[in-house]
């Protein structure tokens, strides 16, 4: 049993990843400043540190997957490479082979 990997289409996927979570960040910054607006107006309400309470989490929670899907894109990026250079040293062994059986 093996598993046919393209580097090439690994490495797209990662770079395409890459964006995603770029483009997640972007559109999560200041996101949640009314938030923090809210919390602001009213200090020494409940409600207000319920409010922050659940902003802090929320925003933890978005930069925890945001983190993720930043690790899993550098992973698949270096998986590519690993792929790549695992078969060009197959190829070069190959080759090496040859030489040594005199069919260069």
């Amino acid at each position: 049993m093996g598993i046919d990997i393209d580097p090439d289409e690994v490495r797209q996927a990662g770079r395409k990843l890459q964006e995603l979570t770029e483009a997640a960040r972007r559109r999560i910054a200041g996101r949640l400043t009314s938030t923090e607006a809210a919390v602001s107006a009213h200090p020494g309400w409940r409600c207000s540190v319920a409010l922050d309470t659940c902003r802090a989490a929320f925003q933890a929670q978005l930069d925890r997957l945001i983190g993720q899907t930043s690790t899993a894109a550098e992973n698949l990026l270096t998986t590519a490479g690993n792929v790549s250079s695992s078969d060009q040293e197959a190829v070069d062994r190959f080759r090496a082979v040859l030489v040594v059986l005199g069919n260069s």
